[in-house]
């Protein structure tokens, strides 16, 4: 019988893939090429959840496993789970659908509810993995244990190896500026958030006749972190720095980035300038890039150059050879905004929140303040990046570009019928692709618009790095990378590593060897980023669940951010959204209409934008989500 079925398979088409699970327990083989293959738990045959295998098609898009190729995950964290004299790990990741078997002398230790980080090292006849216990992180719900859990499952790590730190501790400053363009004696200030630790990028201006030159520098960070060392290769692998509420877990160890990279005040620092000419109207009319050192005059923060901006008195009297050159930075700054406008670039009014925290309690969940001080930043990096991705383009130098493709026709129906539903409609009879940026705008003067502009970026496709050029849809941009912020990027730092080769040029082999190399790297990077993000996000939803905890039978007010046919979401002021599902909702016969985002009965109604007064029922720290009950409708 055995044989029967070999020679079936073996006569029938083989696909191969990685399998993407579901806490449910099935899966999909998502292939190169061609739509995913639905692969249900009884066909899975031992393979778990990012898995390479080899599948065969059942019947229409179902599959079943023949074999696996390669395993996915070795290591991953979970909860000991004691019951009915067995010990196994409970996977936090949701969509590792096996629960876990642990080793027998780790079992015997193990102690039930904490959370630990388990290496796969066997699996028994059925496909279920066996593992060693390799760390305990803590008790499951506690704030260090969980935040470790989301950090690790996302591929990061909270820590250097010994080899790697002492190869940082290693380094010394070099003080050898003769080669570098000297800015030491330039007006230059740092720019930031109060809690920002490491400075990678500072500013200088000057007026023109013909309009304004800005200088853009940014820490040489590639002077230290040389290609073939361990630090290399360990930031290669982060490939960015992981931002939680009141911890960074960097990139690069601390001697570099808080260090001999970051641009401090009153410290002369080797950084690589970009120079950009302005004219009156914010046109671009010259650029050049060097090799630099600068001597940093002030660490300012954002609020404190809104203070400056906005005129305060006593902010003032503080910098007063910073208030021109600040004025001139605003100018520059809505003078490249408008013309960036023109062009079609989309401004995001998204919704982002800081937490408060006073040890490991959280003592509030606020809305982010964006002051026009991130602006002018914001606005000075993205003119950079553009210019240093045309100076290599226009000189047929490898880059790695920061792309980004126009959403797709169904997704821009999608942002379309989720605007539809406050009411906001646009001008013409539907929405096109290249309308998408005058729509937002529309949107942004109502007091939907960061609901909006949420879903709006959740309907673009995913920016990523490339060493192909397709332009920047979002920015509207024609050429653009990321080139600064090396310290916690490791794109930008392979970026000035390009940028240094022009500067000495290189052999049309050599840029094939380089551009080749790029490719993987893009990648890589690409997907750390993702990872990294989405981390940031689970963090910052768990705060919020620890937060509303504390808070449940609290009453509060919202509007409705979201409608389906089994429940209503409901976004409070601070940026904390929750659900209330329609099972609990007043008695009534219920319609869901998709196209209008409307639960409709016939004495209730719920559409999106609906103020509504709701209960707090329920915080679960574990899947992050938080329950509302309704009260009364606004």
């Amino acid at each position: 019988m055995k044989r029967t079925i070999e020679r079936k398979i073996t006569r029938q088409k083989i696909y191969e893939g990685q399998l993407r699970g579901n806490s449910r327990g099935f899966a999909f083989l998502v292939r190169d090429a061609g739509e995913d293959l639905f692969i249900p738990h009884r066909s899975l045959n031992g393979a778990q959840h990012s898995d390479i295998v080899k599948a065969r098609i059942v019947k229409g898009d179902e599959a079943e496993v023949v074999s696996v190729i390669s395993r996915g995950i070795t290591m991953l964290t979970g909860r000991v789970e004691k019951a009915r004299g067995k010990v196994f790990v409970i996977p936090d990741n949701e969509s590792y659908y096996t629960d876990i078997i642990l080793e027998q002398k780790n079992a015997e230790k193990a102690k039930h509810n904490t959370k630990v980080l388990v290496e796969i090292i066997n699996y028994d006849k059925s496909g279920r993995p066996i593992a060693k216990i390799l760390e305990v992180l803590g008790v499951s719900g506690e704030r260090n244990a969980e935040i470790l859990s989301l950090l690790i499952n996302s591929g990061f790590s909270d820590r250097f190896s010994k080899k790697v730190i002492t190869e940082a501790e290693q380094l010394k400053e070099d003080t050898d500026y003769s080669a570098r363009k000297d800015y030491r004696e330039m007006l230059t200030i740092t720019i930031d958030g109060e809690d920002a630790r490491d400075f990678d990028d500072a500013i200088s201006i000057t007026k023109t006749a013909a309009g304004f030159t800005l200088y853009v520098h940014i820490a040489d960070v590639s002077h230290y972190v040389r290609e073939g060392t361990l630090l290399d290769a360990e930031a290669y692998k982060r490939a960015t720095s992981v931002y939680f509420p009141a911890q960074v877990f960097p990139m690069l160890p601390e001697k570099l980035s808080n260090g001999l990279c970051s641009l401090r005040p009153d410290e002369e620092k080797m950084t690589l300038t970009a120079v950009l000419n302005f004219d009156e109207s914010g046109d671009v009319t010259g650029f050049h890039a060097y090799e630099s050192v600068i001597r940093s005059n002030y660490r300012m923060t954002y609020k404190a150059v809104q203070k400056i901006l906005d005129g305060d008195a006593e902010t003032v009297a503080k910098y007063p050879d910073l208030i021109e050159m600040l004025k001139q930075c605003r100018q520059l700054a809505r003078k490249i905004k408008d013309k960036r406008a023109e062009r079609g670039s989309i401004d995001f009014a998204t919704i982002e929140t800081t937490i408060k925290l006073e040890g490991d309690k959280v003592i509030g969940v606020e809305s982010y303040d964006f002051y026009e001080s991130n602006g002018i930043i914001e606005e000075f990096m993205i003119a950079a990046n553009e210019g240093v991705a045309r100076e290599l383009e226009s000189r047929k130098y490898p880059c790695l570009y920061r792309v980004h493709e126009s959403p797709t026709e169904e997704k821009v129906k999608t942002l379309e019928a989720y605007a539809g539903g406050f009411g906001l409609m646009p001008e013409g009879k539907y929405l096109t692709v290249k309308d998408v940026s005058a729509f937002i705008r529309k949107c942004q003067q109502t007091e939907f618009a960061k609901l909006i502009s949420d879903v709006a970026v959740r309907t673009m496709q995913k920016a990523e790095y490339r060493t192909d050029n397709i332009g920047h849809y979002g920015l509207a941009s024609e050429s653009y990378c990321h080139f600064t912020s090396p310290i916690r990027r490791y794109p930008d730092l392979i970026v000035h590593r390009m940028l240094k080769l022009m500067f000495k040029g290189v052999s049309e082999k050599q840029r094939e060897e380089i551009e080749t190399k790029n490719v993987q790297a893009a990648t890589h990077c690409s997907q750390m980023e993702r990872a990294a993000e989405k981390a940031e996000r689970d963090v910052v939803d768990y705060y919020k669940a620890v937060f509303m905890k504390d808070h449940v039978g609290v009453e509060a007010e919202g509007i409705i951010s979201g409608v389906t046919g089994f429940a209503i979401f409901v976004m409070l002021p601070n940026g904390i959204e929750g659900m209330i599902t329609q099972d609990t909702l007043p008695r009534d016969s219920y319609f869901f209409d998709s196209k209008r985002y409307l639960l409709k009965g016939d004495r209730n109604s719920y559409r999106l934008g609906d103020k509504l007064k709701i209960r707090v029922k329920e915080s679960n720290v574990f899947t992050r989500k938080v329950t509302f009950e309704l009260v009364e409708s606004k």
